[in-house]
């Protein structure tokens, strides 16, 4: 009972501060899971159903759409990625499942909230992303920007509410799996107080199938094709996988970090300039990518001359 409570404290007080606080809501955000996650595995599925009801509930008296959105975004999420990792499945098994499953969950959901109110959910979003942009450079119009520096903001808002209109199923999906790598990074420290071992892979071993540069090449050929439709799905196709060969190049990285002594500020350094330094992130796909034909982790077999 007290493992409950905390546990729904600690979501909802999450969820509110992600929904309210402008500078500390993404960070908020991002932990959202994490309670329902780990009184999950501590205490058995029972907890995090419990949890996710009565948050829900309550969210259900702020407003139906914060409910909706935590629900689908958060608690389902949750509970899915409790479940398959306490039935042993592994990191990334878990991750996939978890995202196929609440993907088609919120895509459920859109389809059937624009057949029964009649509306154009994909205008919806797309008319919201617009709005944020317009918000973004209107706040900092308040704030003393002008003349030439505002129009090149409003200028760069502008393409990005366009690339976002485009590619935001795929930007979603990428969001989901790094909250989902993150709250495991933080479950691996205290696994020892679940009530099963969960099973961790070795990322620095984690490798993409082969077959998946092919799905690379078409996507990147089909943006080429002039129709509005393909050009969509291919770029959401060509994003998703470009990320999972990020994530191969971080693999990488980790086994040379693990197998060289790599001072420990120089692998924070690199990690924080992953988020500051896009170019070093494409370099890191880039990477992910090479390691097809290089095989980087491969044992290297002296042979006798």
């Amino acid at each position: 009972m007290i493992d409950f409570v905390k546990s729904s404290l600690a979501t909802i007080t999450l969820f509110l501060a992600y929904m309210l606080l402008m500078f500390a809501g993404p960070l908020a955000g991002v932990l959202v899971p994490f309670p329902v996650l780990f009184y999950s595995l501590k205490n058995g599925r029972g907890v995090g159903i419990a949890t996710v009801a009565l948050v829900t509930v309550g969210l259900l008296f702020l407003t139906p759409a914060a409910a909706l959105f935590y629900l689908f975004q958060c608690g389902i999420f949750a509970l899915l990625l409790a479940e398959f990792l306490s039935r042993g499945k592994g990191a990334v098994k878990s991750i996939t499942y978890t995202l196929l499953i609440n993907m088609l969950a919120v895509s459920g959901l859109a389809l059937s909230y624009g057949f029964w109110q009649g509306v154009d959910v994909n205008g919806l979003v797309v008319k919201g992303i617009r709005a944020a942009t317009n918000q973004t450079a209107l706040f900092y119009q308040q704030n003393g920007l002008k003349g030439e520096d505002l129009e090149a903001l409003r200028s760069i808002l502008a393409q990005t509410a366009e690339f976002t209109a485009i590619a935001y199923p795929a930007l979603l999906l990428i969001l989901l799996g790094a909250v989902a790598c993150l709250n495991l990074f933080l479950l691996k420290k205290a696994s020892k107080r679940f009530l099963t071992p969960l099973v961790f892979d070795d990322f620095s071993r984690f490798k993409n199938p082969d077959q998946m540069i092919w799905v690379l090449i078409a996507a990147g050929f089909a943006l080429m094709l002039n129709d509005v439709l393909v050009t969509k799905v291919a770029l959401n196709i060509l994003l998703v996988t470009l990320s999972l060969y990020f994530i191969q190049g971080l693999s990488i990285t980790s086994y040379f970090f693990k197998k060289y002594p790599v001072p420990g500020f120089l692998k924070i350094l690199f990690y924080l300039m992953l988020v500051i330094q896009p170019y070093l992130t494409v370099l890191v796909a880039a990477v992910g990518v090479i390691d097809l034909w290089c095989g980087f982790r491969t044992p290297k077999i002296r042979e006798n001359l």
